[in-house]
């Protein structure tokens, strides 16, 4: 760069150098100093610069870990707050690549009028019950129970007997 300041051409600067008379080697390299500034070869890299940052990301993931019920339009918000402007499709694609999916939340079933009179009348008459009663009662979350009775042999329609 400093022969070709004094003024001095691509022949002279290659012969200097001991680089082919071509001097398209030179010529090059002059060329780029005038575009960007510099002649230092930048890194390769394929494709497309990420829009999440790693430190985004694992911020996001832990977010949802601690809020599994947050939406990814909250974590947009989240992320345009930190200057970070993406769409909820590709929150939910890096989401997808953590293993982290989006679920809806199973509807509960609330009681009915005629459960409600019901569930008082036993509460009522269990009210005055010792603590010894409620140590031989057997909770459940209402899950079927079946003892001795293999489920895959009813499903086929096959008589089983069990022990009495």
């Amino acid at each position: 760069l400093g022969k070709h300041r004094s003024g001095q051409g691509y022949k002279k600067i290659s012969a200097a150098l001991k680089v082919p008379k071509i001097s398209v080697t030179v010529r090059n390299g002059i060329r780029k100093w005038k575009a960007t500034g510099t002649v230092a070869v930048k890194p390769s890299r394929s494709g497309r610069q990420r829009k999440i940052q790693e430190r985004h990301m694992s911020r996001i993931v832990r977010m949802v870990t601690d809020n599994p019920q947050i939406t990814s339009t909250d974590l947009q918000e989240h992320l345009a707050a930190d200057g970070v402007s993406v769409h909820r499709s590709t929150i939910q694609r890096n989401l997808h690549k953590e293993h982290l999916y989006g679920r809806v939340m199973r509807k509960k079933t609330f009681l009915h009028s005629c459960h409600k009179p019901s569930r008082l009348l036993y509460a009522n008459a269990h009210l005055d019950k010792p603590d010894s009663f409620w140590n031989k009662v057997l909770w459940t979350d209402e899950t079927k129970i079946e003892l001795f009775v293999l489920m895959s042999y009813l499903c086929w329609g096959a008589h089983i007997y069990a022990p009495v």
